[in-house]
């Protein structure tokens, strides 16, 4: 019942936003005959209940929320990844024109880049420009390179600061930055994407991944971890493990660093996995305390997400199923539908600072968080793709 309200949600949502959007759909094509000048991008046609699920998260969001409605931030670029990805799986037309003209309004109204959380909208950007090979994006891209490599701050022993002012090193950069320079190094074929992005994971792991948990800190400040006691947030892991995930999945074999690189994923990976709550499949907000925190939405679908592609990709084998599977099922619990037929994605916390075991305990928990969504719906769809290749 629940799985049949939901399609009649989504398809209902699907006719409202056709009718909004059909003048940006009629020209959001490319050329025909035109030639590639990267990459292209691989479709897949994917269908299945999660995927049905995943498109109707994304539905509400889009009929509620206009495109230029959505900041130039963090959050709405994970909401944004997750309508990439259902592009790329289902090649439904509406869902790239959503996040195109997100991208279009910012590059006409000169986008901030002011420190690291202002670079995932990248992710947006590569997909663009692979798929439309646009100058325009490139450039963009460019000057977010431009800041990583020349002006952001840099730690003493090299790293990019989170921050503007004062260099500090927290682990959700490797996800803001990391993915962007990831995709760059892909589509380009250029070393210098990819050496970035590596250094950078050297830099972080050797101040920041736990030599007995596996596990990150949240920060490196004034020359020390934060939190300096061994406590591990569960969105920071996930942030690194999806960066981890995206960087390996593509990174040459014979890149100096993929080995080191290796290492520090396969130590998180066992890490992760020891800690998911047996009775939800879900991750508690700090990772290793069970039961003395919550249960956290997006940090379960950071890991659930990047176990699948692990998968996909070769990564990690099928001993992960049982946690993909969990994880899966847990996700799906966190939605339900009002009384109006409204989905709510609940149990996601919101920003959060580095800080001590309380701090992360009191962060407060919403319903319907843009980055959850996208989390979400990143979950759902490679998962879904999971499937699919396992039946070929």
């Amino acid at each position: 019942m629940k799985k049949t309200a939901i399609y009649f949600h989504q398809l209902m949502k699907r006719f409202l936003f056709i009718i909004l959007f059909l003048p940006l759909l009629l020209f959001c094509g490319e050329d025909e005959g035109e030639k590639r000048c990267t990459v292209p991008p691989i479709y897949h046609s994917l269908s299945g209940d999660l995927l049905d699920t995943a498109q109707a998260l994304a539905d509400q969001w889009m009929e509620e929320n206009l495109p230029e409605e959505n900041w130039w931030n963090w959050q709405e670029a994970v909401l944004m990844f997750g309508l990439v990805k259902i592009y790329e799986y289902t090649e439904e037309p509406r869902f790239q024109a959503y996040y195109q003209s997100w991208i279009d309004y910012h590059l006409a109204n000169e986008f901030p880049l002011m420190y690291s959380d202002h670079c995932p909208p990248g992710i947006a950007l590569s997909a663009l420009y692979q798929e439309t090979c646009s100058k325009e994006y490139k450039e963009a891209l460019d000057r977010i390179y431009t800041y990583l490599e020349n002006e952001a701050p840099r730690t003493p022993e090299g790293g990019i600061s989170h921050l503007p002012g004062d260099p500090q090193l927290w682990i959700d950069s490797l996800f803001m930055f990391g993915v962007v320079l990831t995709r760059l190094g892909y589509l380009t074929g250029e070393n210098k994407y990819f050496d970035l992005i590596t250094e950078q994971v050297d830099v972080f792991a050797s101040l920041l991944q736990d030599e007995e948990a596996g596990l990150f800190r949240h920060a490196w400040i004034d020359g020390e971890p934060v939190p300096t006691e061994p406590v591990f947030w569960a969105r920071g892991n996930g942030w690194v493990l999806t960066s981890l995930t995206e960087l390996l999945s593509v990174l040459p074999s014979n890149h100096p660093k993929r080995g080191r690189v290796m290492d520090i994923y396969n130590r998180l990976v066992s890490a992760v996995v020891e800690c998911q709550d047996n009775d939800t499949g879900l991750w508690w907000t700090v990772i290793d305390r069970p039961g003395e925190t919550y249960l956290e939405t997006s940090a379960s679908a950071l890991f659930t997400y990047s176990l699948a592609k692990g998968i996909n990709q070769g990564l990690i084998g099928e001993e992960y199923l049982p946690n993909i599977e969990a994880g899966i099922e847990g996700l799906e619990g966190k939605i339900s539908i009002d009384g109006e037929g409204n989905l709510i994605l609940s149990g996601t916390s919101v920003g959060t600072q580095p800080g001590g075991f309380d701090d992360y305990a009191g962060v407060e928990v919403w319903d319907n968080v843009n980055f959850g969504i996208g989390a979400v719906i990143l979950a759902f769809c490679e998962e879904e793709l999971r499937q699919n290749l396992q039946k070929e």
